[in-house]
Protein backbone atom coordinates (compact mmCIF):
# COMPACT_ATOMS: atom_id res chain seq x y z
CA UNK A 1 0.00 0.00 0.00
CA UNK A 2 0.89 3.71 0.32
CA UNK A 3 2.66 2.89 3.21
CA UNK A 4 5.26 0.65 1.81
CA UNK A 5 5.87 3.56 -1.34
CA UNK A 6 6.12 6.08 1.04
CA UNK A 7 8.80 4.12 3.54
CA UNK A 8 10.80 3.42 0.29
CA UNK A 9 10.91 6.40 -0.72
CA UNK A 10 12.43 7.43 2.86
CA UNK A 11 15.06 4.94 2.66
CA UNK A 12 16.06 5.90 -1.01
CA UNK A 13 16.40 9.26 0.52
CA UNK A 14 13.40 11.05 -1.82
CA UNK A 15 12.20 12.56 1.27
CA UNK A 16 9.94 14.90 -1.18
CA UNK A 17 7.80 11.94 -2.50
CA UNK A 18 7.89 10.03 0.98
CA UNK A 19 6.34 12.90 2.52
CA UNK A 20 3.26 13.62 -0.08
CA UNK A 21 2.87 9.91 0.09
CA UNK A 22 2.69 10.01 3.86
CA UNK A 23 0.22 12.98 3.49
CA UNK A 24 -2.27 11.15 0.74
CA UNK A 25 -1.83 7.79 3.28
CA UNK A 26 -3.06 9.99 6.15
CA UNK A 27 -5.08 12.06 4.78
CA UNK A 28 -6.84 8.70 3.81
CA UNK A 29 -6.11 6.91 7.80
CA UNK A 30 -5.19 9.99 10.11
CA UNK A 31 -5.21 7.65 13.17
CA UNK A 32 -2.34 5.21 12.05
CA UNK A 33 0.26 5.06 14.25
CA UNK A 34 3.03 3.87 12.74
CA UNK A 35 2.14 5.97 9.43
CA UNK A 36 2.63 9.19 12.02
CA UNK A 37 5.76 7.85 13.53
CA UNK A 38 7.60 7.56 9.99
CA UNK A 39 5.92 11.15 8.57
CA UNK A 40 7.84 12.34 11.64
CA UNK A 41 11.36 10.60 10.57
CA UNK A 42 10.65 12.12 6.83
CA UNK A 43 10.22 15.75 7.70
CA UNK A 44 12.40 15.84 10.80
CA UNK A 45 15.53 14.58 8.08
CA UNK A 46 13.84 17.34 5.40
CA UNK A 47 14.14 19.87 8.45
CA UNK A 48 10.91 20.63 9.08
CA UNK A 49 11.13 20.34 12.82
CA UNK A 50 7.61 21.78 13.81
CA UNK A 51 5.74 19.61 11.95
CA UNK A 52 7.80 16.48 12.92
CA UNK A 53 7.47 16.58 16.15
CA UNK A 54 3.50 17.34 15.70
CA UNK A 55 3.47 13.80 13.99
CA UNK A 56 5.58 12.34 16.60
CA UNK A 57 3.12 13.55 19.30
CA UNK A 58 0.42 12.53 17.62
CA UNK A 59 1.53 8.76 16.94
CA UNK A 60 2.90 8.60 20.71
CA UNK A 61 -0.99 9.48 21.41
CA UNK A 62 -2.70 7.14 19.15
CA UNK A 63 -1.08 4.18 20.92
CA UNK A 64 -1.62 5.60 24.64
CA UNK A 65 2.33 6.01 25.16
CA UNK A 66 3.82 2.57 24.01
CA UNK A 67 7.37 3.00 24.19
CA UNK A 68 8.64 2.02 21.29
CA UNK A 69 6.98 5.36 19.98
CA UNK A 70 8.44 7.20 23.06
CA UNK A 71 11.82 6.80 21.82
Amino acid sequence: GLHKLAWSYFHSGRLRESIVIHDQMLEIEPNYAWGCMTMSWALRLAGDFDKAVFYAAKGVDLTRGNPMYLT
